[in-house]
């Protein structure tokens, strides 16, 4: 519902001439976008506007522009067109089953819900939900989505979709315009609360209902859930990480900034992914093969992609966005003079750094993950066996210590981050020497 709803606003504040412009907003970079420290862009293109993504297998994006179903790489080119609809619906939203054979996708002009076939094409119609607005996996066998179906200002409703019958089941009534929603790694489900309008400053919130709520088939409604954050002007996307744990929201109204901000599993917020001056939406969490996690300087194994709708150009302009961590990189090199020297990069900045070495067979050990706090490490050692701390990063996330030790090819050395408090929060890739 909120999709019609900045429609009508969209329209409402068209030129109704040469001379009656919105401002001007700030130049859009298609190639390139801005991340906070801790993480870094991988790509960027441009889609057709309004369209919602979905990321694939092999580094391949299904988006629904409303007509298509189309088959994107990293650099937006079409790979493949899975279907095309008989006429341009608005699309809510697309999103991949954990199978990866089949997407299921929704649109809020004739209220169809859809399945897609990733493999043979074709998108075959399963359903039919007034002004549905969004939708996540509660199992592999059933989708949550979240609804208006009486039409505006009367409230949203949350619905199960049997995969295997493709029935409906009502599963909770709420208030305000339909929101966002997400399952965590811990099976809690994560619903954005809506104004029925334009939502007063910090009046919207993410509320929790359980994993014991939603196996009893709880009747969901705003009064038996949880406050997991609060405090937002618009909350349009939310996104959790299921082998993190954090959670990841656009926050800020679609006609000012937008912030990806980042939760621990405790609704804690930890800081930003990302900000943009454009309206923020369709944030999805892809979890890779490699081991990291999405959350700041990890190592890479999880992507946040997101789209970026630009309202003020005519026509209006959407952008893919994909990021990830960015590790902390150390190397031995020599200097000027011919002195072994410990150089690291791309930390966080005012750490403290202490390290861990061990002889060669071990340099094949597998990294693991260690909880510390909110966020996770990984790691070949034990946080443990970590020294006492040797230097400590700049404002910059570097440092340069001399390394005494003389070259033997036969060892491999970690180095551990830490806060003022002495807490571990990040590594580096273990190194050679």
């Amino acid at each position: 519902m909120l999709h019609s709803f900045l429609l009508a606003f969209v329209a409402a504040f068209a030129p109704a001439s040469n001379s009656t412009q919105l401002p001007s907003a700030p130049p859009v970079p298609q190639d390139g976008f801005a991340t906070a420290p801790g993480y870094q862009p991988i790509g960027s293109a441009e889609i057709p506007a309004f369209s919602v993504i979905a990321p694939m297998r092999g580094a391949r994006t299904l988006v629904f522009d409303g007509e298509h179903f189309d088959v994107i790489g990293p650099n937006g080119a079409l790979v493949r067109r899975l279907a095309t609809l008989p006429s341009f619906v608005f699309p809510s939203f697309v999103v991949v089953a954990p199978s990866g054979v089949t997407a299921y996708a929704g649109e809020s002009s004739n209220d169809a819900l859809y399945a897609v076939d990733l493999f043979a094409g074709g998108a075959t119609q399963v359903g039919s939900l007034h002004f549905n607005y969004a939708a996540c996996f509660a199992s592999a066998d059933e989708l949550l989505l979240s609804a208006s179906p009486c039409g505006f200002s009367c409230g949203s409703e949350l619905f199960a979709l049997d995969l295997a019958t493709h029935a409906l089941t009502q599963r909770g009534q709420l208030p305000g315009a339909s929101g966002p929603l997400a399952l965590t790694d811990t099976g809690e489900l994560l619903y954005g609360f809506q104004a029925n309008a334009w939502p007063q400053p910090g009046e919207l919130w993410i509320g929790e209902w359980s994993a014991q709520q939603l196996a009893n088939a709880t009747p969901l409604t705003r009064a038996n859930s949880t406050k997991f954050a609060q405090g937002f002007d618009g909350l349009s996307s939310i996104a959790a990480d299921a082998r993190g744990g954090h959670v990841f929201a656009a926050v800020g109204s679609f006609v000012g900034p937008t912030e990806i901000a980042e939760f621990d599993a405790l609704g804690r917020r930890l800081g930003t992914v990302a900000s943009s001056s454009l309206y923020v939406s369709n944030l999805v969490v892809e979890t890779r093969v490699e081991p990291g996690a999405l959350q700041p300087v990890q190592p890479r194994g999880a992507r946040l992609h997101w789209i970026e709708t630009d309202f003020y150009s005519t026509p209006s302009r959407s952008f893919h966005r994909v990021a990830e961590p960015v590790r902390p990189f150390a190397r031995i090199e020599l200097d000027a003079t011919g002195r072994r020297v410990l150089r690291a990069s791309g930390a966080p900045a005012d750490t403290y750094v202490s390290l861990a070495l061990a002889r060669m067979p071990h340099a094949l050990a597998v990294e693991h993950a260690e909880q510390t706090g909110s966020g996770l490490v990984f790691t070949m050692f034990s946080i443990l066996s970590a020294s006492a701390p040797i230097a400590r990063t700049d404002a910059r996330g570097e440092l340069a210590v001399l390394w005494p030790a003389p070259y033997t090819g036969k060892s491999v050395i970690q180095l551990f981050y830490r806060d003022a408090t002495g807490r571990v929060i990040a590594t580096s890739a273990p190194v050679l020497d």
